[in-house]
């Protein structure tokens, strides 16, 4: 028996000094992940090498791709942009039960 919990995951611009990750499960009322996050991406590689933005069929995911832009909650004068950011990026293998 497979089980697949949906999660959505979804950027919240409405405060633009106060960029906001959300999170929302199913049909529930999304909830507040993480703050000051700016950029938020995920990548699907299948078990034949493809690289998707949605893959059609879960099962055959292999690894999980992420991309995620933060940055300090309040301005920096002596930054470049105003703000100091940090970039993460890392790739997670999926165990599949097929």
């Amino acid at each position: 028996m497979s089980f697949i919990r949906e999660v959505h995951f979804f950027l919240d611009n409405s405060d633009t000094l106060h960029p906001l990750l959300m999170m929302q499960e199913f049909n529930e009322t999304p909830q507040v992940y993480a703050e000051n996050i700016e950029d938020f991406q995920v990548r699907y590689i299948m078990s034949d090498g493809d690289t998707l933005d949605t893959p059609v069929v879960p099962s055959l995911v292999s690894r999980v791709m992420v991309n995620l832009v933060s940055r300090t909650g309040r301005q920096d004068r002596q930054a470049e942009q105003d703000y100091l950011r940090r970039d993460y990026a890392f790739q997670v293998s999926v165990r599949n039960n097929e």
